[in-house]
């Protein structure tokens, strides 16, 4: 009897206890593109402090290079384990997934990496693991991929000069395989321009919930809602935010004030500052980083009318203040990722990740920490370390995962 009650004791501080393993299915990890540098930058736990240092890095041998397409004996050539300015990144249970941009291509780790530099397992865009050209005219190619979103069962990828959100019903297997539909064009191999419910300029990021699709349209200055998860190529949007109709491409298109930010207005695209905003669910919430209004914005559910307002602002302390900031606020922010109760976005000019261990509740709400810099006033290009971070441009975990293993005391 005595025996079987220390087996019990055991058994419940090990399943609430346990701290992320490498060797562990089911362990809490985390991943920054640190574009500026050419790598993504892994931790194999929940990091919990300023300045955290990674564990592993893909895209160079070790923590102090950021040479793009730094392959092992043939520096400044393509192949599975060089990178040049990963943007998006998407960690689903142990798969990573990143859209390696200035080489035309997203690549697929079918397991989370145990070593330094390791290979990828899967390219889409090009045919061999050594090719990155970009083309904007068959089905496959790639120009200029940005964000990537992985919702179980759809994969999703903004291929920016493509105009189009590349759509996968399952994540890929082989090598260039084709997507199975396209949104922004009316076919696999469309090529057009347009602000209309099918059209977009550029779009970059999209996400899935499953049942709904949102995309952010870059040059549009627009989020685009798809009520339903779309079945055919060219499917018209159903919900525009940011924007009164389907046809307007207004910067900080406010009614009665255009060119003045608030609740309803997004400023995503200039010339000179093309670096991505991102679309995210989070439950039933809906979460845009509006980049150039220097602001995250938060519905509280999912926007059913053109224009909605957004019903809080991070970043910023209310709605119509755009200013960057060095101290606890941002200057352009461009990913984000919520799981298990964590919400974290990179603030891309101020190369760090600001982290709160919940989801903000009031407008301004000042993170819990940084990633990147040592407080919330730094915001320098150190030499390139363990902790480090130069332009990052978007953030993972799979600790959203159900049943997984965070450490004790996060």
């Amino acid at each position: 009897m005595k025996t079987g009650l220390i087996l019990l004791v055991l058994l419940l501080l090990s399943t609430s206890c346990i701290k992320s393993d490498i060797n562990g299915t089911r362990a809490a990890r985390f991943a920054v593109s640190d574009a500026g540098n050419n790598r993504i930058l892994l931790w194999n736990r929940v990091p919990n402090s300023f300045s955290e240092p990674a564990d592993l890095v893909l895209g160079q041998p070790n923590m102090t290079i950021g040479t793009a397409n730094n392959t092992p004996d043939a520096p400044g050539t393509i192949s599975a384990q060089s990178l040049s300015v990963p943007m998006g990144v998407h960690l689903f249970e142990e798969k990573l997934i990143a859209a390696d941009q200035s080489n035309h291509r997203v690549l697929i780790w079918n397991s989370w990496p145990t070593t330094n530099q390791q290979a990828a397992d899967v390219v889409l865009g090009q045919n061999t693991m050594t090719t990155g050209g970009a083309s904007t005219g068959t089905a496959t190619s790639f120009s200029y991929p940005n964000l990537v979103s992985f919702d179980g069962q759809h994969l999703l990828v903004g291929d920016i000069t493509g105009r189009r959100v590349k759509v996968w019903n399952s994540l890929p297997t082989v090598n260039n395989q084709p997507p199975n539909l396209i949104l922004c064009q009316s076919s696999l191999t469309g090529w057009l321009l347009g602000t209309t419910s099918q059209l977009c300029m550029r779009p970059n990021s999209a996400v899935s919930n499953g049942n709904q699709v949102a995309v952010a349209d870059w040059q549009n200055h627009r989020v685009l809602i798809w009520n339903t998860f779309p079945t055919v190529s060219g499917q018209a949007a159903n919900v525009v935010l940011g924007q009164p109709n389907m046809t307007s491409a207004v910067i900080n298109n406010t009614p009665g004030n255009p060119g003045v930010a608030s609740a309803q207005s997004l400023y995503f695209w200039t010339a000179a500052n093309q670096t991505p905003s991102k679309v995210m669910f989070v439950g039933e919430k809906l979460v845009v980083s509006d980049f150039n209004n220097n602001r995250v914005l938060v519905w509280n559910s999912i926007p059913t009318t053109n224009q909605q307002a957004a019903d809080m602002v991070i970043g910023q302390p209310d709605m119509t203040t755009t200013t960057a900031s060095t101290g606890a606020y941002f200057s352009s922010p461009s990913g984000m990722y919520y799981g298990g109760g964590k919400f974290m976005v990179s603030d891309l000019l101020n190369n760090r990740v600001h982290v709160w261990k919940s989801f903000p509740t009031k407008n301004g709400q000042q993170a819990d920490f940084v990633l990147g810099q040592s407080n919330f006033i730094n915001n320098s290009i150190l030499p390139v370390k363990d902790f480090t971070l130069y332009s990052p441009i978007d953030v993972t975990g799979n600790f959203h995962v159900k049943g997984l293993r965070i450490p004790e005391g996060y």
